[in-house]
């Protein structure tokens, strides 16, 4: 991966500041937020953005991003 790429910023739309999101973070949720079906409704928006995007070279940094969400 190019590091001078933060897919989390390009493809999740995360604030270009943040290279290591806690799980809250990569979802877009608050901090603290324990209703399951709100955690679930996240991550699927967060994997329908990610599915949006062509990766390119970079098939394994979305396959990664991917993981992330579903520990998320």
């Amino acid at each position: 991966m190019n590091p001078s790429r933060n897919p989390f910023h390009q493809w999740l739309g995360l604030p270009a500041d943040i290279m290591q999101p806690a799980a809250w973070q990569l979802l877009g949720l608050n901090q603290g937020e324990s209703d399951s079906s709100v955690v679930e409704q996240a991550a699927q928006r967060a994997r329908d953005r990610l599915a949006a995007v062509d990766p390119g070279e970079n098939s394994a940094v979305r396959d990664r991003l991917y993981e992330e969400i579903d520990n998320a």
